[in-house]
Parts: C-alpha cells; structure tokens; sequence
C-alpha cells in the first residue's frame, strides 16, 4: 500500500498501534490525514438550554453525564444515542 487517508488524527494514530501491534501488516509508505469538510451554514446549532452529549459511550463520558443530571436536576439533560450507539 502506498498511501493510506485518514479523516482524522485519532484514525491516524489508532492505525499507527495497529501497525505497532501487527508487524507483519502492511504499514503504508505515506499517510495523509484529510477531514471531512463542515459546512457551517449546514451545521449550525441553535443555542438552547439543556446539556447535550451525543454519542454517550464511556470514552465520551457519558457517565459523567449522568451524574449531572443526577446532581443538578434543575438542568435539562439530552442524551443523543449517535452513529456507534
């Protein structure tokens, strides 16, 4: 392989372990990291009152999130089930 495109440096470096793991792989002689374009009139959020966390995974931290809600329950909380559940 002669090049591998990443969309991100978390990708990159995950691959990187990969390849540190497995040797024997085929580590590309290039790599490139390339992000996806954000269109901000497209993504542009509407300011509201609750706090948000999407994707609520342990790595994100989903459960701090939970014992905020549990300690202010004064605050709106959302919790948005993402594209990795």
């Amino acid at each position: 392989t002669a090049l591998a495109v990443y969309n991100s440096l978390w990708m990159q470096a995950v691959a990187e372990l990969f390849f540190a793991e497995y040797p024997k792989s085929v580590r590309p002689a290039r790599s490139l990291v390339v992000r996806p374009p954000v269109f901000a009139a497209e993504s542009t959020a509407k300011p509201g009152g609750a706090v948000t966390l999407i994707n609520c995974n342990p790595e994100k931290g989903g459960h701090v999130l939970r014992a905020l809600a549990q300690r202010i329950p004064e605050q709106q909380f959302v919790a948005v089930r993402g594209a990795y559940g």
